[in-house]
């Protein structure tokens, strides 16, 4: 079997030559891209690898990376982001936050407490939104627990 290359790629020996003609984006992005960029980087190295043992094996351990990886990425909503939402998205955004508060505040990092409804956060985000307010999500609700 002939593999395919391309250039400053390892040759190929994938019976998938769809998976073996993907190009990598270049290095260097941010964001989605470098996302995309690790996910590439990662099949490369299971076409790259060939036994099903060692496959299996790095398909798990990839997986729990891409978690991990997906998980600890923050993102900022800002105003036209959040006006478009739904309002169960809304409602699972400021959980994401009020999680993250509760996590700084178990590692002593956290000076204001965050004490009101999820609905309570909702509504004060709409309600600055319609005042006005341009700064992102995570801006407004940081003004929104009380100091310590």
């Amino acid at each position: 079997m002939s593999g395919l290359s391309g250039s400053g790629a390892a040759t190929c020996q994938s019976t998938d030559k769809s998976v073996c003609a993907t190009q990598a984006l270049p290095c260097g992005g941010s964001g989605a891209n470098s996302e995309i960029n690790v996910a590439q980087t990662l099949l490369s190295v299971l076409v790259r690898l060939g036994t099903a043992e060692k496959m299996t094996r790095l398909v798990g351990v990839t997986a729990l990376f891409l978690l991990l990886l997906l998980s600890c990425h923050r993102t900022n909503i800002d105003r036209a982001q959040w006006q478009s939402m739904s309002a169960n998205d809304k409602t699972l955004y400021v959980r994401t936050l009020l999680g993250h508060e509760k996590t700084k505040e178990a590692k002593g990092g956290n000076d204001r407490v965050f004490t009101r409804s999820i609905d309570d956060y909702v509504k004060g985000i709409d309600d600055a939104y319609a005042h006005g307010d341009t700064r992102s999500v995570d801006a407004i609700f940081e003004t929104m627990g009380s100091p310590r």
